[in-house]
């Protein structure tokens, strides 16, 4: 009753005094101020903001308007860059296939290895807005070191995941003929008992071997081509960045690569056929995205 005898309603009434003094040379400053010192914290940030700028603005005011003006604190992002005769590569493929329903990906089997590392380096974290995650300064120069590290090879499919398989050492075609072996003929032989299913892998050097080429076409496997430098189209690698983000949890608890690899396939068990499907969803679009983007690297 005092609220609305005093102020006609009762609704709360905030106080814009610390917005209406904000002008254009603010933001320009407070914009300015970053850009010189990309990975300071907030607090470092607005506590010089404030030094500058004495009795004017709250803590809160300042980090609102640095929300408002797009500038948030983002992991610094891996550049790829793409030769321009591999664009129009990825062109080309994406273009023949740019007509395939959904259906037509489901006899494909996509698969690639996955590296995993645990060390002391903490991400880097940067201010930025979101159309500048590829400028160069905003890249990281220095690779993280390393402490604990695994490589794993997987496959799935749109009808169930594959074989989560350690890989030991350096890869070769002779190693990587047996892990196809050991992982591949068994996913092909329980999803795709008829023979139609299609195996996808990428352009490395093992994977296009006179060695492993003589494998597959002995047990008469199809594979398909693959553009390269295209990360962004092999749907299985959405599923390792879900995996090593759940892996953040558990850390601090992994003290062993044995620890590392039962993780990982306690992760890759969770996974659920849902999740595999909604990514077989997006490969249409993806198509359309190499095309619009004209061979230069995707959302995805």
């Amino acid at each position: 009753l005092k609220k609305f005898t005093s102020t006609g309603t009762t609704e709360n009434q905030y106080n814009n005094a610390g917005w209406s003094k904000w002008t254009q040379k603010d933001s320009r400053s407070l914009t300015r101020m970053l850009k010189e010192d990309r990975t300071a914290s907030s607090k470092f940030i607005i506590d010089k903001f404030q030094t500058w700028n004495p009795n004017r603005f709250s803590r809160s005011t300042i980090y609102r308007r640095l929300k408002r003006l797009g500038l948030v604190r983002r992991a610094l992002r891996k550049s790829v860059i793409i030769r321009a005769q591999n664009m129009k590569k990825r062109r080309r493929w994406a273009k023949e296939r740019l007509r395939w329903k959904i259906a037509d990906w489901h006899n494909h089997v996509f698969s690639d290895e996955m590296s995993v590392q645990i060390g002391k380096d903490k991400r880097v974290y940067v201010w930025r807005t979101s159309d500048e995650k590829d400028r160069p300064h905003l890249v990281p120069k220095k690779p993280r070191s390393k402490n604990i590290s695994v490589m794993v090879w997987g496959s799935i499919t749109s009808k169930g995941k594959g074989i989560l398989l350690p890989v030991d050492g350096n890869i070769n075609s002779q190693k990587y003929c047996q892990l196809l072996q050991d992982g591949l003929l068994p996913v092909l032989d329980w999803y795709f008992p008829d023979g139609d299913g299609v195996f996808v892998q990428d352009n490395a050097i093992c994977h296009t071997s006179t060695e492993t080429r003589e494998w597959l076409e002995q047990r008469h496997i199809k594979a398909s081509s693959w553009p390269p430098q295209s990360p962004d189209l092999n749907i299985i690698e959405n599923i390792w960045r879900l995996m090593k983000l759940e892996l953040q949890k558990y850390v601090e608890k992994i003290n062993s690569r044995q620890e590392l690899l039962e993780y990982l396939q306690t992760i890759w068990r969770s996974i659920s056929l849902g999740k595999i499907e909604e990514l077989y969803r997006t490969l249409p679009a993806r198509m359309r995205a190499v095309r619009v983007s004209k061979g230069t690297m995707t959302r995805f």
